[in-house]
């Protein structure tokens, strides 16, 4: 994994100086041009996600498992949040982790999106509307760790 402390620093238009991967390129998801903003979850801050995932984690998905995620959204709603699971537990709250294993970027709309169910992350991925920085198959396990809505 690339040396951390290059992305110390802002990385472009949202709140926290965050940019979707499709802003960066020059191009903007529908929903975040919009201003959409995921309801159904009451989802509309980073704030509220944090809240979310410690609602909705599974303890029994994250057994043996021990990794720090960064997840950095773009957008009105934007911000950064930090989930570490480890020992079964989970621990998550606003702001930078100083050393994270994956690092998520990505527009707020969607990510709220993804936790509601009516987003497919695999497609986002595709569609290059997130970004994944470390190790993919430990990015692909946060999908498990939380309970989303059908």
């Amino acid at each position: 994994m690339p040396a951390l402390g290059a992305l110390s620093g802002s990385f472009g238009g949202g709140p926290d100086g965050v940019a979707s991967p499709a802003e960066r390129r020059g191009k903007s998801s529908d929903f975040a041009t919009k201003g959409h903003v995921v309801t159904g979850l009451g989802l509309s801050s980073v704030a509220g996600v944090v809240d979310w995932l410690r609602k909705n984690f599974r303890v029994a998905a994250a057994e043996g498992l021990e990794v720090a995620y960064q997840i950095d959204l773009a957008g009105p709603a934007g911000g950064s949040l930090w989930v570490r699971i480890g020992e079964g537990r989970m621990r998550v709250g606003e702001g930078r982790d100083p050393q994270p294993d994956v690092i998520l970027r990505l527009a707020a709309v969607d990510f709220f999106a993804v936790l509601a169910g009516t987003a497919n992350p695999d497609l986002l991925f595709m569609d290059d509307r997130i970004e994944i920085e470390g190790d993919l198959s430990l990015a692909l396990k946060l999908r498990s760790l939380f309970n989303r809505k059908a």
